[in-house]
């Protein structure tokens, strides 16, 4: 990860990782500079910092997050979180003091009770939606399924605010994620019963969104 003040002059850079092969895959920033992080790696001995879920341990990849500070030289908070398959993070967002990721996990990931769904969904990866304090720590982790039995990957985060028109003007936050499955059998749901745009699975492959509530517990909106 590096810092540049200009296309030629770099402020710092430093490596994260271990002994095996790490992949970084997205990054956001803090409004006092910090740096927040997210991907995949194998290493056995990551050198976390107030890991919030424990990892598996194993010789397969688990998920990476982190947080860096704004100069680059201490890691606030460090997580290599994971199953008993592959698991990988693709998309991070901080917003407020909370982490919100998304990406493509195996069984044995770990998930959290009073979630939308701690159950993994089978085949070789399910969607994974998850938060974390921007301190990390376990009182500040949860995380949820998401998917069919195929393949199932969770590509993008990002929270929404929207306020109604009508009924008051009633402002309304969520989660929103997109990305692909492979398979039938992904839970939809509309709002206001309205007409979907489609809720039945075209063969090979398709995309996805969905709208979660921020405390993971309640899927409101799936096409």
């Amino acid at each position: 990860i590096a810092k540049f003040s200009d296309i030629n002059i770099l402020s710092w850079g430093t490596y994260v990782g271990g002994s095996s092969a790490e992949t970084f895959n997205d990054l956001e920033v803090f409004p006092d500079g910090r740096i927040t992080f997210a991907g995949w790696g194998a290493s056995l001995a990551l050198g976390e910092v107030n890991s919030a879920a424990a990892a598996s341990g194993g010789a397969d990849n688990d998920g990476i997050i982190g947080v860096l500070s704004s100069n680059g030289t201490t890691m606030s908070y460090l997580d290599k979180i994971g199953g008993t398959g592959n698991d990988r993070i693709f998309d991070i967002e901080n917003y407020g003091n909370n982490l919100y990721w998304t990406g493509a996990v195996a069984n044995g990931f770990p998930v959290s009770t009073n979630v939308y769904d701690n159950t993994n969904n089978g085949g070789l990866s399910d969607i994974i939606v998850g938060r974390v304090s921007d301190v990390g720590g376990a009182a500040s982790y949860k995380a949820t399924f998401y998917g069919t039995g195929s393949e199932d990957l969770g590509n993008g985060i990002k929270q929404v605010t929207q306020t109604s028109c009508g009924g008051g003007g009633v402002t309304t936050t969520f989660l929103l994620i997109w990305g692909t499955v492979n398979g039938a059998g992904l839970p939809t749901k509309n709002l206001n019963n309205e007409p979907f745009i489609d809720n039945s699975f075209n063969g090979g492959r398709d995309m996805f969104f969905a709208g979660f509530t921020n405390p993971l517990d309640t899927l409101i909106y799936s096409t």
